[in-house]
């Protein structure tokens, strides 16, 4: 309750402007609205609310789940969320970093395409869902320019220096850490097949030995299978995972003989295509072989700056709300 009287005539004012801002929107639906909080000088109405609740939009915008609970504990968590978008749409602004129409554009017609659909039934699609396309597009708006409020503010500051990746190496990678088997990336070629670059064995055998040669002079893996390779695997980077001996086909196993970690087997032939393999740590009883520092550097500078990143986002959106006027009426 505020106990300074100026700060009570302001939030008098600013609701009553608010209240009659809504009227003559309520009176043609039909219905009466109402403010559920202000955040600075803008409201976050209750229709607002309603419609951000609809779990089908929250999925398509949000990265965290859908908040559990009851009705009122939903209604709350998401009206938590509307506030700390209202809070980094309002600093976005004010900084003058804002989408698009075409990034909106853009981001929706992936959306689109991803989900199989033309525009027409994409649009069919989001009305069955009881979404409107307007709000959609608000959503992704909101979304673009926060992420590119959120790079400016935390993530751009955000330093991982070799040190801190060594001491992470030297934490993580330890047999009793990691899971049992050959942790192996992939990389292949198929022949004679649609899509496929090579039309015989021979071709696909020389494009996957030319790829084998520049992962050996230097070329990331990953990066090279993401653009190279016809594997189903391509899209992760050729990461398999860990494997067990048990769950190899002979062809594998023949192929890992005396490689160990950080290696490269030779190009063989298996499951139809002409394939090689980096073998990236090896964990067997007995025997536990760590990747080399600088296979994992990167992976594990991206895992500190996530962690980095979301410990200052917090703090940011902590400090930020700290210093804004923010109301609930719910």
């Amino acid at each position: 309750m505020p106990s300074d009287p100026f700060e009570v005539f302001y939030e008098s004012v600013i609701l009553a402007l608010l209240l009659l801002l809504l009227v003559p929107a309520s009176a043609r639906a039909g219905t009466v609205d109402r403010i559920v909080a202000v955040v600075n000088d803008e409201p976050i109405t209750l229709s607002e609310l309603e419609r951000r609740s609809n779990p089908a939009l929250w999925r398509m915008v949000s990265p965290e789940p859908f908040p559990a609970g009851d009705e009122k504990r939903r209604a709350r968590a998401v009206l938590d969320d509307l506030i700390t978008r209202r809070l980094m749409v309002q600093k976005a602004r004010e900084m003058r970093i804002e989408a698009e129409k075409r990034d909106v554009d853009a981001y929706i017609d992936g959306m689109t395409k991803s989900n199989g659909l033309d525009e027409k039934r994409f649009a069919a699609m989001l009305a069955d869902l009881g979404i409107a396309m307007a709000d959609l597009r608000r959503a992704v708006a909101e979304n673009i320019a926060r992420s590119r409020l959120v790079h400016f503010e935390v993530r751009s500051r955000i330093v991982i220096t070799a040190k801190e990746a060594k001491e992470r190496y030297k934490k993580d990678y330890k047999a009793e850490k990691r899971p049992q088997g050959y942790h192996l990336l992939q990389m292949g070629f198929y022949w004679n097949r649609p899509h496929s670059l090579a039309d015989t064995r021979a071709q696909a055998e020389k494009r996957a030995r030319e790829a084998r040669a520049r992962v050996e002079a230097g070329a990331g893996f990953r990066g090279l299978a993401r653009r190279l390779s016809e594997l189903p695997t391509a899209d992760s980077g050729g990461d398999l995972g860990f494997i067990r001996r048990k769950e190899m086909a002979p062809w594998m196993l023949a192929a890992l003989e005396g490689v160990k970690a950080g290696g490269l087997t030779p190009v063989v032939e298996g499951a139809g295509a002409m394939q090689f393999f980096l073998v990236l740590e090896i964990n067997t009883p007995g025997r536990y072989q760590p990747p080399p520092f600088r296979l994992v550097e990167e992976e594990i500078k991206r895992e500190l700056a996530a962690e980095k990143e979301k410990k200052s986002l917090v703090e940011w959106l902590t400090k930020m709300k700290k210093e804004a006027y923010i109301k609930v009426m719910l």
